[in-house]
């Protein structure tokens, strides 16, 4: 499974949980719900193959789905 989720960050590029769970890290996972999916993504992080940074990003907003601006997390596979 870690194999599989590193390719589809490599595949893809930095990408949130929630774009990667659209890209199919959810059925990588067995799971459609971010916060498990998060916990692969913490033990990959944590044996140093992914890398995590926050930015700014332009996100849709829950009421309305007007769009605002938020911070997010954004994994990545960590270069050589």
């Amino acid at each position: 499974m870690n194999a599989d989720i590193i390719a589809l960050f490599a595949e893809h590029g930095p990408m949130t949980v929630s774009e990667a769970m659209a890209k199919g890290l959810g059925q990588i996972c067995g799971t459609c719900n971010n916060y498990n999916a998060r916990y692969y993504l913490n033990q990959l992080l944590n044996g140093g193959q992914l890398t995590r940074r926050s930015a700014r990003r332009q996100v849709r907003g829950s009421i309305g789905c007007y769009p605002r601006q938020a911070n997010v997390v954004i994994y990545q596979v960590r270069s050589q």
